[in-house]
Parts: structure tokens; C-alpha cells; sequence
């Protein structure tokens, strides 16, 4: 059998129907895939006979090898388990790139360069092939010879070892950070969980609804990098686990991290996953390891990731962009409302000081009055605004100062003119 009749078999075996083999949907604006049939392709909706009928099909597992399987799996398991995996969801990752994330005023590719990351990210591209994806996680095992983690893609070995991630993306990783696994938070860390949500979090912030909203704007893209691309996830990403605290509390103190170890352990963790909805990570990783391991991929047709990290992304994520400088939409609202009071509140206050024939005891009257709105209101804001608001919450102090010292003048003019009436 030749090469390309041996590929051109293989192709038919990872996509055959009785594979249950499903094709995924990339979405520009999500990181996550959208899995679905190959008749789903289609707008026509199926009746619901055929929906019944689908629900009852199952394919039967395989008892034999044939001559094409050799060149994809190891042995029977891992074609058993190629076949079960064909349900579960690829998290392929999301493009991040460093420059644009400077050009679009979000500081935080030092702390990528630090964790010798930005190669990486650069290396990984846009290219996703999951039928080959899927395939790696197959035949993932421990070798019986050197105890190393390895697999098989089209009749090619790899192992997966930390020269591996240094041959094919340029990066020696190494670092003393132990791998966390799931969400329980290692013993001898240098910090509790309590206090490690308290660093990464903005300063005055609440802990006790600890999530994407207590964090300042870097330090929220960085934990969404975390939790899409370094250690991707399926799901919401409207909260925050533990381990995306502890990756980001590590890369804000720069403690190195060894990421070859990192993914590898991660994938190992993700395939032994009995759960029938989890996924598996690294798309874009696996698929440039496969393609610098110089496999044909001819046969094969890759699907494009372009979900990115932009103004675009930070828009929809909750943020505006005010001077070059990021902030929270909730904020910026109530920071023009609080003005607003404090702008309204002079103006009464300098119309009543102007009508002298305004009643001098009702004159006192509204003085007090507007004081204890002001007031409030600086409370308020002193509450919400955090430390971006330090700069408008000096400026308000200054505008309540000046009602506070005309409150005082409208005090002894009423207190002067009641003299006068007494005597």
C-alpha cells in the first residue's frame, strides 16, 4: 500500500460514519465550538421522527483492527476510545497576540514574556485540525519503555516531553510552580486562597462575590486568557475558579511557571475525565505540535480560529475606553450621575444665594437639605468608584467645599439679617 493510498484510508476511517465523527463550527466571537451533526449543516429542520430515530441510534464498538486502523491507533482501545471521544467538545483555544493586545491599551505582555510564553502564542497560529486533535488524545498513553507520556498521529510518534515544547516552540520552560489539579488549592503555597483572591482583586474590592468583576481590567483579561487559551476550559466564563486565581497570582508575582509540564499535565487530566460533556483542550496547541512533527496533513482540512483579544473583545466584555485607559461601563455610569447630582446641587444652591427675596429660614432650610444630598452621594461614590474614581472623587470633595463654605456665608447672612429684624 502506498503512502498516499495509506492517508487517503486513514482520512475515510477518522471521518467514516461509523465513527459518529462530528464536525465543529468556530465562532468568531466565542472561544468555545459549537458541536454538531453533519445533517445539522443543513437549515431544513429534521421532523420529529427522525429526531427520535436519531436519539435511539448507537454505534457499536469495534472487536477487530483493520489493516488502515494500524496506521491510526495503537491498538483496539484506542479506536474504542477515538469513537467515544467523537461527542466530546474541543476547546481549540483563542489567538492571542501580544502587540495587538498593546495597540488596543492592555498592559500585560510582560507578564507573558516573563513566563517565556510569547513565542508560544505566536507559534500556535490559526490553524485547527480537529480530526487529528481527537486523535491525539486517542492514543495518549504512558510508554512502557521510558515511562514518558506519548502518542500516535498518522504513523508518527511523538512523546511528549518538555525537549518537545522547546523544539517546537523555541521556549525552555522551567519553574517550581506544582500543577494544580482541578480546584483544590496545593498546602504548602506561598498564600491561602483567601489571600491570593485579595492580591489579584482591584483594591477596596468585595471578595465575599469574588469574580470577573472584582478585578481590575488587566488582571481580568489576564485570568480570561487563562481560562480560554493556557488552561482552556468549556463553559461560562463568568466566574473565576481557583486555579485561574492561582495561574494569575503567579504570573502577577512573575514566580515562573514550567508549562510544558503545565499542558502536559493538563491534557493528561482532561483525558482521564469520566465526565460525558468534558472537553479537550489545546486545539491550536496539538495541531501545530502535529504539524511540526511533519505529518501529511494533506488529506486534511484545517478550520480557522480568529476569536482574538481587541477593543472589540474589551468592549463586549463589559469595558469603555476613556484616554487611552480602560474602565468599567458600571463605573463610568455611575461616576457621570455623581457628577451630575454635584452639578445640579451647586446650581440650587447659587440660585437660592442670588434671590434675596427668598425667606432667610427657608433659605437655612435648603442649604441643609442639598448638604445631606451631597453627601450622600459622596458616599456613594466614595462605595462604587474605587480607585478609578480617586480623581473625580477629588474634584467632587473640592465642589462640596465651596457649597459648604456658601452654606456657611447664606448661615450668617440669615443670622445678620434676623439681627437687623430683632433690633
Amino acid at each position: 500500500m502506498t503512502r498516499t493510498r495509506s492517508l487517503t484510508s486513514l482520512k475515510n476511517v477518522l471521518t467514516s460514519p461509523s465513527s459518529s465523527f462530528e464536525i465543529n463550527l468556530l465562532s468568531s466571537d466565542s472561544s468555545e465550538v459549537e458541536s454538531v451533526g453533519p445533517s445539522s449543516l443543513t437549515k431544513k429542520r429534521p421532523s420529529a421522527e427522525k429526531k427520535k430515530v436519531s436519539k435511539k441510534a448507537r454505534f457499536s464498538l469495534p472487536d477487530s483492527l483493520t489493516d488502515e486502523d494500524s496506521l491510526c491507533f495503537w491498538g483496539l482501545e484506542h479506536k474504542r476510545r477515538f469513537m467515544s471521544f467523537s461527542k466530546h467538545p474541543i476547546v481549540p483555544g483563542r489567538v492571542v497576540n501580544l502587540e495587538q493586545l498593546e495597540a488596543s491599551h492592555c498592559a500585560v505582555s510582560t507578564f507573558f514574556r516573563a513566563q517565556k510564553l510569547s513565542l508560544l502564542l505566536h507559534l500556535c497560529g490559526l490553524e485547527f485540525y480537529e480530526e487529528l486533535v481527537r486523535l491525539f488524545y486517542a492514543n495518549l498513553r504512558v510508554s512502557a519503555d521510558s515511562g514518558e507520556w506519548e502518542t500516535l498521529v498518522l504513523g508518527n510518534r511523538i512523546v511528549l516531553n518538555d525537549s518537545l515544547f522547546k523544539d517546537v516552540f523555541g521556549s525552555d520552560f522551567s519553574g517550581d510552580i506544582p500543577f494544580m489539579h482541578g480546584n483544590l488549592w496545593p498546602k504548602n503555597f506561598e498564600n491561602s486562597l483567601e489571600s491570593a483572591k485579595l492580591f489579584v482583586s482591584e483594591t477596596g474590592a468585595n471578595i465575599t462575590n469574588f469574580g470577573p468583576l472584582s478585578l481590575a481590567f488587566e488582571n481580568h483579561i489576564l485570568a480570561h486568557i487563562v481560562a480560554t487559551t493556557l488552561i482552556p476550559r468549556k463553559g461560562s466564563l463568568s466566574n473565576i475558579s481557583n486555579r485561574d486565581v492561582y495561574v494569575v497570582y503567579c504570573m502577577l508575582k512573575k514566580l515562573r511557571i514550567n508549562w510544558a509540564l503545565w499542558f502536559r499535565e493538563y491534557m493528561v487530566e482532561s483525558l482521564e475525565d469520566t465526565n460525558s460533556s468534558s472537553s479537550m483542550p489545546y486545539g491550536l496547541l496539538i495541531s501545530r505540535i502535529i504539524v511540526d512533527s511533519l505529518v501529511d496533513l494533506s488529506p486534511f482540512r484545517p478550520s480557522l480560529i480568529d476569536t482574538t483579544y481587541d477593543t472589540r473583545t474589551f468592549s463586549s466584555m463589559g469595558y469603555v475606553l476613556i484616554n487611552n485607559k480602560w474602565y468599567k461601563k458600571e463605573s463610568v455610569q455611575q461616576r457621570a450621575d455623581a457628577s451630575k447630582v454635584l452639578q445640579d446641587t451647586l446650581g440650587k444652591v447659587l440660585q437660592l444665594h442670588k434671590d434675596s427675596s427668598t425667606d432667610v429660614g427657608k433659605l437655612c432650610l435648603e442649604i441643609e437639605g442639598l448638604k445631606k444630598n451631597v453627601l450622600n452621594t459622596l458616599k456613594y461614590f466614595l462605595g462604587h468608584g474605587r480607585n478609578q474614581g480617586k480623581q473625580n472623587m477629588r474634584m467632587s470633595t473640592k465642589e462640596g467645599n465651596k457649597i459648604n463654605q456658601q452654606s456657611d456665608s447664606s448661615r450668617r447672612f440669615g443670622d445678620h439679617t434676623a439681627s437687623i429684624k430683632g433690633g
